[in-house]
């Protein structure tokens, strides 16, 4: 059952449009940003009192008192095992990117506190890496999947006239995907003491960056089991298939703006109470998304499909 589970993941999301992975991808709220509040797991809405309050709890940053500068680098590195029919592989893969940075402007008041500052805070970390290798002795590839959408087997002589394909399984499958991209939000904030101890605060964020996905994928006779079938009756070269080799590259553009408003209460030098109401974000995703495909066969002969025919250019 792990062994199904595992090809429908493998395969998923290789046809064209937009699901329901996507939208989880983006929704996903990701580590966190700056060492001082991932080091206290994020729980920093009530506390604010620097820089990061402008992604936080921007209320907080009325408590800040002089001019503050601060910045962050982080270091991600993704290691993956995958065991596949039997056959367990790693996989790994880096990225290294600006973290936080931040610049806060106390203004004077006669009386409580006036703020304003500007920051950029790292929200999604997309980079990820995963290889699979194994021998599938069961009746199912995906030469067969995508014969029953698509006629890129057709137009690589897997298949005769009629559609209908002789290859029933029981090759080797392999592949890899490699995933990279981050995106990052720049808050403008403006914090104030609205009555004693009780701080208000409101972020406006404009946000970018960008995701990519490479999948490459092979299928292989390694055992011969179609070595003298004929795949596509009238051309010869097809009764010896050696390899399929399919890749898909998925780019992002990703633009997002967020609204975020805070409030904290201190209570004397004993506690705080923060609470911060983050309105709906809108993502706009400029997509590009291409294809390749080929066959290979004993003759020597390679088999490729024209991949502007498979490219796809969207925006939503």
């Amino acid at each position: 059952m792990k062994k199904l589970l595992l090809m429908s993941l493998l395969f998923a999301g290789i046809g064209f449009g937009q699901t329901v992975n996507d939208a989880v991808r983006l929704a996903l709220p990701g580590l966190g940003s700056g060492a001082r509040a991932m080091g206290m797991g994020n729980a920093f809405v009530a506390m604010s009192d620097d820089g990061l309050g402008m992604n936080y709890n921007p209320a907080g940053i009325a408590l800040v008192r002089r001019f503050e500068l601060g910045a962050g680098f982080k270091y991600s590195n993704v290691q993956n095992n995958a065991t596949f029919f039997g056959n367990q592989l790693q996989a790994g893969n880096t990225s290294a990117n600006l973290d936080n940075f931040s610049l806060l402007f106390p203004i004077p008041t006669l009386r409580g506190s006036l703020v304003v500052g500007t920051s950029f805070n790292s929200q999604h970390d997309f980079t990820g890496k995963m290889d699979f290798n194994g021998y599938n002795g069961g009746n199912s590839s995906m030469i067969q999947d995508l014969n029953g959408y698509s006629e890129i087997p057709y137009e690589l002589y897997l298949t005769d006239d009629d559609y209908n394909t002789k290859i029933n399984g029981k090759l080797n499958q392999a592949g890899s995907r490699l995933q990279s991209g981050s995106t990052g939000v720049w808050n403008f904030s403006v914090g104030y003491e609205a009555y004693k101890n009780l701080f208000l605060g409101l972020t406006l964020g404009i946000g970018n960056g960008s995701y990519e996905n490479n999948y490459d994928y092979h299928e292989t006779d390694p055992l011969g089991t179609y070595t003298g079938t004929v795949l596509a009756p009238g051309n010869s070269f097809t009764n010896d298939f050696k390899k399929f080799s399919y890749k898909t590259l998925l780019n992002w553009d990703i633009s997002f703006y967020e609204v975020k408003l805070g409030m904290l209460y201190q209570i004397k030098d004993l506690a705080r109470v923060g609470l911060t109401i983050e309105l709906p974000r809108t993502f706009t995703i400029k997509e590009k998304y291409g294809v390749e495909a080929a066959s290979y066969w004993g003759s020597g002969r390679e088999v490729t499909i024209d991949p502007e025919d498979y490219k796809s250019s969207v925006e939503y």
